[in-house]
């Protein structure tokens, strides 16, 4: 029988990410995602207001020893990152699409990593959608996706959807995104984003924030 060991260095730089990554998920999900906390009055903000993305976000609404760090830009991306107090970090790639005649934030698109690490898309929509309809992507040229809607709340709704190769790949290879859903009354609702700058960023946001190892097992 081959029995494995764990450094305690090991294991505390893997009980730091976790940490980091914990907080970056409470900013993450309670100022861009918090809809079933208490809403997202982003919907009707302008282009330009505080709400931001994590990293974007005033240094004073980060847990003390966490620091934001400075954004990139790839395209219509942002790279978001939040540094923990021993130099672990978290990073999520966003996406506001802003209504070009209202100046209102509308939908907006979060990269980050789900509960086993995984990549997920994560698109916020406003409330008023009709559920079980889903919301429809369609990358470009390639074939339309489906996706469900995780919940929703006072503000928005939230559809989720798992990145693997081929879908990162297609909405890297992607000039634009069609994004739609159907609304309130059966209208539906859709809107073209430019993707620019995805797979640049998607590529940059796997590097800085790759999965959290796997703890030791306990025997």
């Amino acid at each position: 029988m081959t029995e494995t060991s764990s450094s305690p260095s090991a294991t505390n730089t893997v009980r730091l990410r976790s940490a980091v990554a914990a907080v970056v998920v409470a900013l993450v999900f309670g100022g861009i995602a918090g809809f079933y906390i208490r809403g997202l009055h982003h919907f009707s903000a302008p282009q330009g207001s505080p709400l931001q993305p994590a990293a974007n976000r005033p240094a004073a609404s980060l847990p003390a020893g966490f620091t934001r760090l400075a954004p990139r830009s790839f395209g219509n991306w942002t790279l978001a990152c939040v540094q923990g107090p021993k130099g672990g970090k978290q990073c999520d790639l966003v996406m506001p699409v802003i209504d070009g005649a209202t100046k209102k934030t509308v939908l907006k698109l979060l990269v980050t990593r789900g509960p086993q690490g995984k990549p997920v898309l994560s698109v916020l929509t406003p409330p008023d959608v009709v559920l079980p309809e889903g919301l429809t992507l369609v990358p470009g040229s390639k074939p339309a996706i489906k996706i469900a809607f995780l919940r929703c709340g006072p503000g928005a709704c939230q559809a989720l959807l798992a990145l693997d190769g081929a879908t990162s790949a297609a909405l890297g290879g992607a000039d634009a995104l069609q994004i739609s859903y159907v609304g309130a009354g059966g209208h539906k609702v859709g809107y073209k984003v430019p993707t620019t700058g995805f797979s640049d960023g998607y590529a940059a946001w796997q590097t800085e924030s790759p999965p959290l190892a796997q703890q030791p097992a306990t025997p």
